[in-house]
């Protein structure tokens, strides 16, 4: 029995938006002059999805035409993912294995091959190899819970005597971000008074801890707690690595300017929070906020809806959004963004 890499209809993608014909594309016409478009054609995501219907009725057909698909063209990351799967669940472990690390050297942002390779990897008995494998999911996709907890299990499976202690650090972490949303400040308090005896004086780990200090300190109204706490956490940390904590500290620098009316300072600490961690919801919000000080609605509009697309609708409420300086004017001139906003957090 192969291992399963993932659930299908996500890994896909979103190909089925479009109008997905239930017989696969026609095969390129080998006289055509363009020769080129023809093979793009044949791996595009339409021809997966269309792979995919088949798998229900003919696994062998479906598969052969992936292998086609991807012998004569790169294909998009999805067409990697669905073949690896069903090779995988034919026996073929070390197969998909190959297919999947074609996957990840073709599309190296794609979070979904990461980790599918990283479960075959710990199925075949490459511990370590599928731990590094989970730490590059993880980085490209940092608030998904189930790569969160994957990742955590590995480290106490796989990783270094470091490693471990850091899975233990993170249930704590966990227990304590559900608490603050919550509102149980006072659990929070206790869970990162134990946070910090794991940590013990290791820098990286102890900066884990002053990050939930800081977002408690903003919970309860105390700015320069807040900002000591982060001052505390990036003392020591290196300039490289570590740079998703680094963005959230970034992150609540730039908010402790937004609430002290410095909007340009703001806006280069969100900015810096980007470029560290690409496609962070709350650095984009800073930025949207902080243009809609300025008065640059169209700027703030665009930040904003970069904030919806990158998952903010997972860290903020509907209310905490709309209270943002100028979500409520941008809702009132423009339908398409009212819509948009009902679609994440329905009235």
């Amino acid at each position: 029995m192969g291992v399963r890499l993932g659930t299908l209809s996500v890994w896909v993608g979103l190909a089925a938006c479009a109008h997905v014909s239930t017989s696969p594309p026609p095969a390129p016409n080998p006289e055509a002059s363009d020769v080129g478009s023809a093979r793009s054609e044949l791996c595009a995501e339409g021809w997966v999805a269309a792979a995919e219907q088949l798998e229900e009725t003919d696994v062998g057909l479906a598969r052969q035409r992936l292998e086609r698909c991807l012998r004569e063209a790169t294909g998009p990351p999805s067409a990697y993912r669905l073949l690896a799967t069903l090779q995988s669940d034919a026996g073929d472990a070390e197969l998909a294995l190959r297919t999947l690390l074609k996957a990840v050297a073709r599309h190296p942002g794609d979070p979904f091959a990461w980790a599918g390779l990283a479960r075959l990897q710990a199925e075949l008995g490459r511990g370590p190899a599928s731990l590094g494998s989970l730490e590059r999911a993880h980085r490209l996709r940092p608030e998904d819970d189930l790569l969160k907890d994957e990742l955590a299990l590995a480290r106490r499976r796989f990783g270094s005597p470091r490693d471990r202690l850091f899975a233990l650090l993170s249930s704590h972490l966990g227990e304590a971000d559900g608490r603050l949303d919550l509102g149980d400040l006072e659990g929070v308090e206790s869970v990162l008074n134990r946070a910090e005896v794991v940590a013990g004086e290791d820098v990286e780990l102890l900066a884990h801890v002053r990050l939930r200090w800081a977002w408690l300190a903003l919970a309860r109204e105390e700015p320069d707690r807040a900002s000591a706490a982060v001052e505390a956490a990036l003392d020591g940390l290196a300039e490289t690595g570590a740079d998703g904590l680094r963005a959230d500290l970034l992150v609540i620098r730039s908010e402790l300017e937004l609430r002290s009316g410095d909007c340009d300072v703001a806006s280069r600490l969100a900015l810096e929070a980007l470029r560290r961690r690409a496609r962070h919801p709350l650095a984009a919000t800073n930025l949207g906020v902080a243009s809609a000080c300025r008065g640059d609605l169209a700027s703030a509009e665009r930040h904003y809806r970069s904030a919806v697309a990158w998952g903010l609708g997972a860290r903020l409420d509907r209310a905490s959004f709309v209270a943002l300086d100028g979500v409520e004017e941008l809702m009132a001139r423009q339908d398409d963004f009212a819509a948009l906003v009902d679609a994440v957090w329905p009235p």
